[in-house]
């Protein structure tokens, strides 16, 4: 019996994970795009970066928050140590935001990075972030529209945020 118990379990444990599948879609709506979302999982909230803005919902799609004046938002990174998230904003800001004793979301301070400094990366040990940039060509006067400029050679750089 303990034999077939202890094979029993060993099988069980070598089966393979169910294979991923949506589980609910949360509708938005509203102004501006989207793009690297992540979440502070103690809260049960997920932040949603808008173009302009950054929404907070709960873990049910509910807007719960926003945080206004993040003009080319693209990424949020999220630290628990912390427990600030850090909004990427691609006109050369990072936003540091915090959760406040009532449980809102606040702007916590503005960080000057560089204009293109978009994409965001924490480092939950040691409580850096580091953020992509590269200087661009001047786009041309008669560039189809969607057409991204040059990056200018050797001008591609990491900063490194801590805090």
């Amino acid at each position: 019996m303990v034999t077939f118990t202890a094979f029993l379990v060993t099988s069980l444990m070598a089966l393979p994970p169910a294979a991923p599948r949506v589980l609910r879609t949360f509708q938005l709506g509203g102004e501006g795009r989207w793009d690297y979302v992540n979440l502070d999982p103690e809260a049960g909230r997920l932040f949603v970066p808008r173009s302009t803005r950054v929404m907070v919902l709960d873990l049910d799609g509910k807007a719960v928050g926003e945080i206004p004046d993040t003009q080319g938002v693209h990424g949020v990174a999220f630290d628990p140590g912390t427990g600030c998230a850090y909004a990427s904003n691609g006109e050369g800001t990072l936003t540091v935001i915090r959760r406040n004793d009532a449980g809102a979301y606040e702007v916590a301070a503005t960080v000057a990075t560089r204009k293109g400094a978009r994409t965001i990366v924490d480092n939950p040990r040691t409580h850096r972030l580091y953020l992509p940039t590269a200087a661009f060509e001047p786009l041309a006067v008669d560039a189809k529209p969607g057409t991204r400029p040059a990056m200018v050679k050797d001008s591609f750089k990491v900063i490194e945020v801590g805090y």
